[in-house]
């Protein structure tokens, strides 16, 4: 539990994946996972991806990439308070989501896409991560494949050079052959997402230290209680593999909140002697 909040207080933003947890402590974790494998389960799932997959091709490029955004599966107006509603700008996101795609660089859809993911998913998203990572290690890290350089010769390569029949990196991967064996070329890729919310329920200690920090997050009420309620009774219990990202997300705001707001008043604090001092 001290590692979650060390982690969360050493970020500029409540921005700490489940992945940034040691290894170790990961594959220790493994064995308190116990999946239900039901075909019930299953076929229920393929329905879902199936009814996702339909309404997102309903919706243009790029807003359709936000299908999997969990805030997308909730009726905003019922869990967020209204307070907070009348204070933002829901459409906001997209209108910059869809700004970034048409002033993006390259005339072909697959550049613009490309343009977009290294400013939405690498700048502020994955590379926040891994140096957060990093520094909470002492290692520095390089990026070599961002080169400004690599990046303007990548735009000026034909699309057929990046995609071609649903195969990622064709050039790149010609361009490796003599340097990298076959099974890192051939090898498909996949995330590295884990059962977060299986390992709540399943592990007492990690479950009541979950359920404290929602607690204390739904006194700020920025969240409609009922919801955190729900979330907490029911919904994890019944999805623990959807559900438990959300739960994840809350819990790391909480923190995060604790020891910004802790930061803050020890501030105001130091100046409010500097200048009684004075």
């Amino acid at each position: 539990m001290s590692l979650i909040s060390f982690t969360s207080s050493r970020t500029n933003e409540p921005n700490t994946p489940i992945s940034e947890t040691p290894k170790e402590r990961i594959v220790s974790l493994f064995s308190l996972i116990r999946i239900n494998k039901s075909p019930l389960l299953v076929t229920g799932i393929r329905i879902c991806k199936f009814k996702k997959f339909v309404n997102a091709s309903k919706l243009p490029v790029p807003l359709r990439l936000e299908i999997h955004n969990l805030m997308n599966h909730f009726e905003i107006q019922k869990i967020i308070n209204p307070d907070i509603l009348n204070k933002v700008d829901l459409h906001q996101p997209s209108r910059l989501l869809s700004m970034s795609y048409k002033e993006a660089q390259g005339e072909s859809w697959l550049n613009k896409l490309l343009c977009m993911d290294l400013k939405w998913v690498l700048a502020d998203n994955d590379l926040i991560k891994v140096r957060s990572a990093c520094q909470m290690n002492d290692l520095n890290v390089g990026f070599p494949l961002l080169d400004e350089r690599l990046i303007k010769f990548a735009l000026k390569l034909p699309d057929h050079y990046k995609l071609r029949n649903q195969h990622l990196r064709p050039f790149f991967k010609r361009a490796m052959q003599d340097f990298l064996p076959k099974t890192i070329l051939q090898k498909q890729k996949h995330g590295f997402s884990v059962p977060v919310g299986q390992w709540i329920l399943n592990n007492a200690s990690l479950r009541a230290y979950t359920m404290d920090t929602l607690s204390e997050f739904k006194k700020r009420e920025f969240l409609s209680a009922s919801f955190i309620d729900d979330l907490k009774d029911r919904l994890l219990m019944e999805h623990p593999g959807y559900y438990g990202v959300m739960v994840w997300l809350i819990v790391v705001l909480e923190l995060w909140l604790q020891t910004k707001q802790y930061a803050i008043s020890h501030l105001d604090a130091n100046h409010y002697w500097m200048e009684q001092t004075a």
